[in-house]
């Protein structure tokens, strides 16, 4: 998909947007009570996705709002008046009719640098229906905040005091506007990726999330991102596996792994990795985003979490098995993440190697090793089929084996789940068997056989259980 240019004058667009928010206009008028010389200004990637998607009729509802102006008297910040004012202030009468059934909540997010975060939720709900961080500025200027972030397309912002001039709403110092016509993804400066080291990941993950509209790094700030990459180390690891896991998560993740590992970033991110075996899982991350992109094949789809695990198992399957868990945890995964790509790698060397199409009939062997895996769930097997058949050598032999291994799985998986045939007592008066662990033994040997001779009637059963020798 080509690039989506911002509208040549996008205040109007972006004032219609400000004023369609549940929260904005109410959060104006309190800032007005609080604070009436103070100006608030939206920044980030609520004005950046705005601008990405001219024609969205509406804000995102969770915003990024700066302060600038006098701390009003009492309060430890600006921010923090405004943020405990909102908490405290009903809407006006004339508001919709459905604020009364809301509730409003504030989180402390950070309370030396003045970071609140106000959440309003509709009553009876868990998740909330908008969320506004309020900051103040940085040395109380809407140029130092900016100048202090990631990237240029993340430097903008846009008044919400609608005394500005039209053209004079949105502030766009350092060329984001340009960046997002021309698909650039640029940092501000190397200071500013040092400051926060977090920010080389934000790069890449940022590159592989716009991919699809064709963004891409720029040289200077890869270069700056190779001179960085050792600061990785400093940062706390869940932080960075929330980026990492949105970086996989993109339908192109793979360019950009391979820009990490050509920056020295995926070596900082994953130290205990060979760089040959990483550059082999590039190569098979990239023959799984291969095998995804081909035509629709009635395969299903996996949750985009499942997806990057996938993603995450493919750039390990080339490593041992003590080294890829230990990679795992050294990003602090969640244990379902680590026990789901451990299951992936572990059955990988196992399962049977792909039939040549077209689709063969079932294999004992097919059978034994997804009864051996203990019937493992759709997303588990078709993980370990893409990445089996990202390992033949041309991309569409692998593909051709995956179609027809999902349709034995579809077909083997229906034997495994069907119930049996014979109840205990049947086998009991079959046989004249009293309770007893003889019983238990007669039906776990029943099972295996009904599954491998496809029996679909009790009689089948009968006539091969009374022709078997006693136990």
């Amino acid at each position: 998909m080509k690039n989506v240019a911002p509208p040549t004058n996008p205040a109007p667009h972006l004032a219609a947007l400000v004023q369609a928010h549940p929260a904005l206009a109410w959060f104006s008028q309190v800032l007005a009570q609080v604070a009436p010389d103070a100006q608030a200004w939206l920044v980030g990637g609520c004005v950046r996705d705005a601008l990405l998607h001219p024609t969205h009729p509406q804000l995102a509802h969770d915003v990024d709002l700066v302060l600038v102006g006098p701390t009003p008297q009492g309060a430890s910040s600006l921010a923090q008046a405004v943020a405990n004012a909102l908490c405290q202030q009903a809407p006006p009468p004339h508001w919709p009719h459905w604020w009364p059934h809301w509730r409003v909540r504030q989180v402390v997010l950070d309370e030396a640098w003045g970071i609140y975060r106000v959440l309003g939720f509709e009553e009876g709900t868990p998740e909330p229906l908008w969320c506004l961080d309020v900051s103040n500025a940085l040395n109380n200027t809407l140029a130092s905040d900016l100048a202090r972030r990631d990237l240029t397309l993340n430097a903008m912002a846009f008044a919400l005091h609608e005394e500005e001039a039209p053209h004079q709403r949105l502030a766009d110092p350092h060329g984001g506007q340009a960046a997002l016509q021309t698909g650039r993804i640029e940092a501000l400066s190397l200071a500013n990726l040092q400051e926060d080291p977090l920010r080389l990941l934000r790069v890449f993950r940022f590159a592989a999330t716009l991919g699809h509209r064709g963004f891409s790094v720029e040289p200077t700030t890869l270069a700056w991102v190779h001179q960085a990459a050792p600061l990785l180390a400093t940062v706390a690891m869940e932080r960075c596996l929330a980026e990492w896991l949105k970086l996989l998560a993109a339908p192109h993740a793979a360019p950009h792994v391979q820009a990490m590992q050509h920056t020295g970033l995926l070596q900082a991110l994953f130290p205990s990795l060979p760089q040959p075996l990483l550059a082999l899982g590039v190569g098979t991350l990239a023959q799984v985003e291969a095998l995804l992109a081909q035509p629709p094949c009635a395969l299903p789809l996996l949750p985009p979490l499942r997806l990057a695990e996938l993603k995450w198992a493919a750039l390990m399957a080339h490593a041992p098995a003590a080294e890829a868990m230990a990679a795992l945890q050294h990003l602090k995964c969640s244990h379902a993440t680590t026990q789901w790509v451990g299951q992936v790698l572990a059955a990988l060397p196992q399962a049977p190697l792909q039939p040549e199409p077209p689709l063969l009939p079932p294999r004992p062997e097919g059978l034994a090793w997804l009864r051996t895996a203990g019937a493992p769930d759709e997303a588990t097997v078709l993980g370990v089929l893409l990445l089996q058949a990202a390992l033949q050598p041309r991309v569409e032999e692998g593909a051709n084996g995956l179609v027809a291994w999902w349709g034995f799985w579809e077909a083997e998986a229906a034997v495994l789940a069907a119930p049996p045939l014979l109840s205990g007592q049947r086998v009991m008066a079959l046989l004249g068997l009293r309770a007893g662990p003889a019983v238990g033994a007669w039906l776990a040997r029943l099972r295996v056989a009904q599954q491998e001779h496809r029996w679909h009637t009790p009689a089948e059963a009968e006539t091969w259980l009374l022709g078997q020798p006693a136990l």
